[in-house]
């Protein structure tokens, strides 16, 4: 029963391990993205004319 158990406990824990590294596979290409973005935006602004 023990090796059962053990055996259970190895397929859960490889189904988190799967889980949480697809998480932080998302997680790092939104981060990239969002720095993608901010950059681009920041780059390409267009400055208010100034106020007389």
């Amino acid at each position: 029963m023990a090796g059962g158990f053990s055996a259970s406990s190895n397929v859960q824990n490889s189904k988190k391990k799967n889980s949480d590294l697809k998480y932080d596979i998302f997680g790092w290409i939104i981060l990239a993205v969002g720095i993608v973005t901010w950059v681009g935006m920041t780059k390409y602004q267009i400055l208010p004319f100034p106020l007389r």
